[in-house]
């Protein structure tokens, strides 16, 4: 297989040429398996068996790439996970997220060339704020030689929010967004920087929808593993600047144990403020949940559903899980009727 492989990259051969020599290979490969009695050292019994075994290790062989790899791991995996993976050939050029019952958040900076992602939503914000310096007279960037789309860090100055030097005009820079995957269905997420313009995999992923990102220069793949359909791919992205639903990043500091005691009270008091004001999200959120709650309780009452159902699910992931726990024992010692 390495004299192989090493032959095709020698030729500079494709996925598409790739693909029409498969039949041919696997033909080759049996007369060799045969020819030098490798069948019986593997185990196999019958031609059946061997002709099998050679055609499943020949299309491993072609289509085993990086996404087709994770999706099969995945289909075929007990468990929750969230995952980063890459693989020597290709890490120059591509990687594959993956989450399933833990959250997965990647984050896109298009004037920055960069992409963060993380488990924990708020870790993705941390280049919020950093703008693109306007290029100095005489430099690679002002010659047009800027970030080469395989080097996303080579030749990029970040510039702190507070700093003079920031760039001013909100046009001189792209906003970042954020893309959370379906942890709870499970979804795996292709990035492909290379400089074909699109994304290369094998030929069971070929019939995806290939999304460009980043002004074209990383194309995108989305797969999800249930059958439950995500909301639309451009309703997916989460504004992280200029959200007022997006908290920034506090700023440094050299005690945070400290300084989250100390900021309890005042935690406390904008929890109080958020409930009493009459235009909070918290507020009609609350009101919404009651009447759709008095609604169901009535209907119970007058024998429209059975006096066992369930009236309120409360489902949670890890943490989360833990305060859907504690929020339903409230509700039961509050309402004995649920």
């Amino acid at each position: 297989e390495s004299c192989f492989a090493s032959r095709l990259a020698a030729a500079g051969a494709t996925y598409e040429s790739l693909d029409q020599g498969r039949t041919s290979l696997i033909n080759e490969v049996m007369l060799l398996v045969v020819s030098q009695r490798l069948d019986k050292r593997l185990g196999l019994t019958s031609s059946k068996e061997t002709e099998d075994f050679v055609t499943a290790s020949v299309n491993g062989f072609f289509d085993n790439d990086l996404l087709h790899s994770a999706r099969t791991f995945l289909s075929n995996a007990k468990g929750s996970f969230g995952l980063c993976v890459t693989s020597s050939l290709d890490s120059q050029r591509q990687m594959v997220l993956a989450a399933r019952g833990q959250t997965i958040s990647i984050a896109f900076y298009p004037d920055l060339g960069l992409i963060l992602y993380g488990s924990e939503q708020a870790a993705v914000k941390a280049a919020c704020g950093y703008r693109m310096p306007k290029a100095r007279a005489g430099s690679k960037r002002a010659a047009g030689k800027g970030v080469h789309p395989t080097m996303p860090f080579k030749n990029v100055w970040l510039t702190p929010p507070n700093s003079p030097s920031k760039v001013k005009s909100p046009a001189d820079y792209g906003p970042a967004t954020r893309l959370d995957l379906n942890d709870l269905g499970g979804e795996l997420c292709l990035l492909d920087w290379g400089t074909t313009g699109k994304a290369t995999v094998s030929r069971p992923c070929r019939n995806l929808v290939f999304r460009p990102l980043m002004q074209s220069k990383v194309t995108m793949i989305l797969v999800e593993e249930s059958l439950h359909k995500n909301a639309a791919f451009v309703h997916r992205f989460v504004p992280l600047e200029d959200n007022p639903m997006v908290l920034p990043l506090p700023p440094s500091i050299d005690e945070p144990v400290g300084d989250d005691i100390a900021s309890i009270p005042e935690a406390i008091h904008a929890i109080q403020a958020d409930w009493t004001s009459g235009e909070s999200a918290n507020r009609v959120t609350g009101w919404t949940f009651m009447r759709t709650l008095k609604r169901r309780i009535r209907k119970k009452a007058k024998g429209e559903l059975p006096a066992d159902s369930v009236d309120i699910l409360v489902t949670g992931c890890e943490v989360s899980l833990w305060v859907g726990e504690q929020f339903a024992a409230d509700l039961s010692l509050a309402f004995k009727k649920l």
